[in-house]
């Protein structure tokens, strides 16, 4: 009898969680909804490619950056750039996330990643390592400037793509901890 109630106890427990992760996930649907609404209001208005869009989501500021080079989306003025770009050669490539301007500060990286976002870094760049993760971040927290963890994870992660979108949004989460 002990264990009946046990095994009840823990289908209650695992019905909880499973409605506490659909309202999640409809959450989450409902604020990428608001995002692209958002986004399509803002793509009305003439920007340079490359800027930042801020909006709030829940009083939250949150930087939505500008993706029309990655997606391919070129403007007659990026096409025609295109070719004088290439002839100049760069000394050190400045990536999206080291010039974008960050969101409000944060006391904790974790924080300021989205749970769709934690699911997404570990399984892309984490090597479906919870821990890794987990570990990883507590690393970045208690670095003392964002250079050096900079340095941290070129060295820990060099397989990491750095012009990603998913390495954008974590090194703009560790900006907004370390700037």
């Amino acid at each position: 009898m002990n264990q009946s109630l046990m095994e009840n106890s823990e289908a209650k427990n695992l019905s909880t969680i499973r409605e506490e992760l659909a309202a999640l996930l409809r959450k989450t649907e409902e604020l990428e909804k608001r995002i692209s609404s958002l986004e399509a209001d803002t793509r009305k208005e003439t920007l340079p490619p490359g800027e930042p869009i801020d909006i709030m989501i829940d009083e939250v500021p949150f930087v939505v950056p500008n993706r029309r080079d990655e997606l391919g989306i070129a403007t007659k003025a990026t096409a025609e750039e295109l070719p004088a770009k290439k002839e100049k050669a760069a000394p050190a490539k400045v990536r999206a996330w080291m010039v974008d301007s960050p969101a409000a500060p944060l006391s904790n990286i974790l924080s300021g990643i989205a749970l769709k976002d934690r699911g997404i870094f570990i399984n892309t760049l984490f090597r479906e390592d919870p821990q890794l993760f987990i570990d990883t971040i507590g690393e970045l927290n208690a670095m003392g400037n964002f250079a050096q963890a900079q340095t941290y994870i070129e060295q820990k992660f060099p397989e990491w793509n750095l012009d990603s979108d998913a390495v954008y949004r974590l090194m703009m989460a560790v900006r907004r901890k370390l700037n």
